[in-house]
């Protein structure tokens, strides 16, 4: 075989990085639907979108929108505590007609994204392309989409609905990290 006719190793793995990230988006879909249901199918459709957005994306996260990510890890625990508090698991499924989320199932399924989001930080830290996917992710549905979701529905509500203030915070921050990957 001569060097011309040797497959192309950046290819292969460029290849195999992509279909890693379609399955990991595909079983991350499955995962949500099986522990929450209907109520999530944004994060679905989110995840959908950050896996495109990734796939076309070339460049390494640089390391001051890694440590925009960190801080928008904080401010995501604080949002989940502001929509345990004020019974968000209580209040979402209701607008979809279904039963409220047991307190202890929402918690556990936040943490294990919250898990995933830690872990993605230190990867693209270190340089991992597919920790990128995961942040792809927090950012657009995370931090902008928590924002358009949780003040929407404040407006349609009337009135504060859980999760809303921390979710206007990750929404500021949410576009700042956008404006500093300057990758679109």
């Amino acid at each position: 075989m001569s060097a011309s006719q040797k497959p192309d190793i950046s290819v292969q793995r460029s290849e195999l990085l992509l279909w890693s990230g379609i399955g990991f988006t595909l079983i991350a879909i499955a995962f949500n639907f099986w522990m929450m249901g209907v109520p999530v199918l944004f994060l679905n459709a989110g995840l959908v979108i950050s896996l495109i957005v990734w796939s076309r994306s070339e460049s390494k996260f640089s390391q001051r929108v890694i440590t925009l990510f960190m801080v928008a890890f904080v401010l995501m625990l604080a949002h989940l505590w502001e929509e345990y508090h004020f019974g968000f698991f209580e209040v979402l499924p209701g607008l979809f007609g279904r039963s409220a989320w047991p307190s202890g199932q929402f918690l556990r399924f936040n943490s294990i994204w919250l898990f995933l989001f830690i872990l993605s930080i230190v990867g693209a830290q270190r340089g991992f392309r597919f920790a990128q996917l995961i942040l792809w992710f927090f950012l657009l549905l995370g931090c902008i989409g928590n924002g358009v979701l949780h003040l929407g529905l404040t407006i349609r509500q009337g009135s504060y609905f859980p999760g809303a203030v921390s979710s206007a915070a990750l929404f500021v921050l949410g576009l700042i990290i956008l404006r500093n990957i300057r990758t679109l």
